[in-house]
């Protein structure tokens, strides 16, 4: 009855279920990872999902889930120096299905490529030769793997900006060229308490 009271725009929504309490019929909202319930954000004047969203920065089993998706099994592992800092070839790891997206995702990135180049024929013939024991992506694996490293960058990022005790700045820019190439600008600023001081 309160589902439909207010628009669901939180991406905090996709990861609970929708509840109502057997004895007193009142909403609640169960997390899909821990089972941890919450009072139905629509219950409250001000309809916030912030309780919901905290506990899922908190959510161990999420945070485990998001690691998984991303490819990374270890929660210790920098998405920021994974990116920009690239190593030399032998000393990687040993290809593996997460490792090949990976690769894959750099590529289409790099090249300015659309995803549907993960399944030109010539490509995948490549990867096959290349990793005939791991199979090649497909274009939707792709996407996938790419939200999902930016679902945790933007967790992390959100944790590390938590946790700071000085401002932060940032500035955006959207442009395009003349030939209608689009780009997207940002820049942030850290400035800490001693500045002021």
């Amino acid at each position: 009855m309160w589902a439909f009271e207010t628009k669901k725009s939180s991406e905090a929504w996709n990861e609970f279920i929708e509840v109502v309490h057997r004895k007193n019929g009142t909403a609640h909202l169960l997390c899909k990872h821990c089972d941890s319930a919450f009072t139905h954000p629509n219950r409250d004047v001000s309809k916030s999902t912030s309780t919901i969203g905290k506990h899922l920065r908190t959510c161990t089993t999420y945070r485990r889930k998001l690691h998984l998706e991303a490819g990374e099994h270890s929660p210790n592992f920098d998405i920021l120096d994974s990116l920009f800092n690239s190593s030399a070839a032998r000393d990687g790891p040993v290809a593996t299905r997460d490792l090949i997206k990976e690769r894959v995702l750099r590529i289409i990135i790099a090249g300015n490529l659309p995803f549907s180049f993960a399944e030109n024929d010539e490509f995948v013939d490549l990867l096959k030769d290349a990793y005939p024991d791991c199979p090649p992506p497909n274009r939707r694996a792709i996407v996938e793997y790419l939200k999902a490293k930016a679902t945790l960058t933007r967790h992390k990022l959100k944790t590390m900006l938590g946790e700071l005790d000085s401002k932060v700045s940032i500035a955006l820019d959207i442009w395009t060229t003349r030939t209608n190439l689009a780009f997207f600008g940002m820049s942030s600023l850290i400035c800490w308490r001693f500045w002021f001081s």
